[in-house]
């Protein structure tokens, strides 16, 4: 699965996760490129889930499985809170589920791009 990132990252004299990262970002700028262009509502939601799965499961394998649920959460709380709270309790949740997560790849001194990596993305976004 990862040949073709390996390959690219030889090509460009970067590490494995360095190059699923740089392939993973090209590959969101392309679909958003695309996305905006799409102006069916179920159409552009099926997309995006598709493409979501695809580049997360290009960045971090089975591990994005562990983001559903944080997404989830995430989205019902922006979903049933009021306006004022929602954003605050949306942070709260990603960066704790970031910090936990963070820390016990460390725990288990891991130095690979794993889950913590989309936990970020999750709070960044």
């Amino acid at each position: 699965m990862y040949d073709p990132a390996k390959r690219f990252g030889n090509a460009i004299g970067r590490p494995l996760d360095q190059s699923i990262y740089i392939l993973a970002t090209c590959a969101a700028l392309v679909s958003g490129l695309i996305l905006v262009n799409i102006r069916n509502v179920a159409a552009r939601k099926v997309f995006s889930f598709v493409m979501g799965v695809s580049i997360q499961i290009s960045l971090v394998g089975t591990g994005f499985l562990l983001n559903i649920p944080l997404s989830m959460v995430c989205y019902l709380s922006m979903t049933c809170l009021h306006r004022n709270v929602q954003h605050i309790v949306t942070i709260i949740i990603t960066f704790s589920a970031m910090t936990l997560l963070h820390m016990y790849y460390e725990a288990l001194d891991i130095n690979i791009m794993n889950m913590s990596t989309v936990s970020m993305i999750s709070f960044c976004k």
